[in-house]
């Protein structure tokens, strides 16, 4: 008798409950794991940035003298080089926290969809589980 109940009564409201609420619940949880996931790599960015100047010098330095190679100015890199160097500190990284922005925007969707689809999953599996418990010491 208890085993009609189980499936006649409880699986649906078991099913309706995940559709519900693991759908909200992972909508949710993607949304904070993508914006958490946003802020450390932007965070990174920027003591990345603080920390360590005189790597983002040289590397902002071989940037400037790379692109005077590529527009073929051979004459000038000496000077470029040293005026690189000596303009002090490398820009700050903008463009960079802008498409760590921008690729966590496009990924959200993705995101949002993946936990629609895995968040009832999770949901169905832990409440079958405790209501598996619950009959199982109710017969005992």
């Amino acid at each position: 008798m208890r085993k009609v109940f189980s499936t006649l009564i409880i699986t649906p409201l078991l099913l309706c409950w995940s559709l519900v609420f693991g759908v909200l619940g992972g909508m949710f949880f993607q949304l904070l794991a993508v914006g958490e996931h946003l802020l450390l790599r932007n965070r990174q960015q920027l003591m990345t940035w603080k920390r360590y100047p005189q790597r983002s010098d040289r590397e902002y330095a071989a940037i400037v003298l790379e692109q005077q190679m590529r527009q073929g100015e051979v004459g000038n890199l000496p000077f470029v080089h040293s005026q690189a160097e000596a303009s002090g500190r490398a820009p700050f990284p903008l463009l960079t926290l802008l498409s760590n922005t921008l690729l966590a925007l496009l990924w959200l969707p993705v995101g949002m969809l993946r936990g629609a689809v895995k968040g009832p999953v999770y949901v169905y599996t832990t409440s079958r589980r405790r209501v598996d418990r619950l009959l199982a010491a109710e017969r005992d």
